[in-house]
C-alpha cells in the first residue's frame, strides 16, 4: 500500500530572509520497500543563480528558469531579478506554451526590442521551465548572411550564363 511517505516532495522556490533562493525537498527512506523515516531539507539554489547569469547564448542571449506556475526563479537578465525577488510571473506568460514548441517564438521584450525564445520543461518533479532568449538580429545572423552569399552566387552564375549566352550568339 502506498502513502504519502512514499512519495518524494519539492516545494516552490522560496526567497529566504537573507535573500537567496531556497527551496525544501523530502524523500522518503526506504529499506526492503518499507518506509523507514523520511530525509527532509532545505536546498540553497544561490549557485544556480550564479551559473544562470554566466550563460550567455551568442553575445546577448540569456537563460530564464520558471516554476511550474511561471514565475521567475533565476533569469540572466539583469532587468528582470527584481521579478525573481518579488516571485512575479514571467511576461508574456501566455506566450509560454508558444516558446516551448520546438520552432520556438518571436515575440517583442518590454525594453529590448524583438527576441526568439525557446524553451523546455523539465520532468516531475520538478516541472520547471528552462528558457532560452536571444534579440533576433543575433539569432538570424547566419541565415542572414547565407541569403546574402546566396543571392550574390545566383547572380555572378546568372550573369556567366548571359555572357556564356551573348558571347555564343554572337559567333554565329
Amino acid at each position: 500500500r502506498q502513502g504519502i511517505l512514499d512519495q518524494s516532495f519539492l516545494s516552490s522556490v522560496i526567497i529566504k530572509e537573507d535573500l537567496t533562493p531556497a527551496l525544501i525537498a523530502g524523500f522518503p527512506i526506504k529499506r526492503l520497500a518499507q518506509v523507514n523515516g523520511v530525509l527532509i531539507g532545505e536546498l540553497n539554489l544561490l549557485h544556480m543563480w550564479y551559473l544562470v547569469d554566466s550563460i550567455r547564448i551568442g553575445s546577448q542571449g540569456i537563460v530564464h528558469i520558471l516554476s511550474s506556475e511561471g514565475n521567475l526563479i533565476a533569469t540572466g537578465d539583469g532587468r528582470r531579478k527584481k521579478d525573481v525577488f518579488l516571485q512575479e510571473r514571467f511576461e508574456p506568460y501566455d506566450k509560454i506554451p508558444q516558446i516551448l514548441k520546438p520552432d520556438g517564438y518571436v515575440f517583442k521584450n518590454p525594453g529590448e526590442g524583438e527576441v526568439l525564445a525557446v524553451g523546455v520543461r523539465l520532468k516531475e518533479p520538478l516541472s520547471w521551465t528552462v528558457m532560452v532568449e536571444q534579440p533576433t538580429a543575433e539569432a538570424y545572423a547566419l541565415a542572414k548572411k547565407i541569403s546574402i552569399l546566396l543571392i550574390f552566387i545566383m547572380a555572378v552564375i546568372l550573369l556567366l550564363a548571359l555572357a556564356i549566352g551573348y558571347y555564343g550568339g554572337r559567333k554565329e
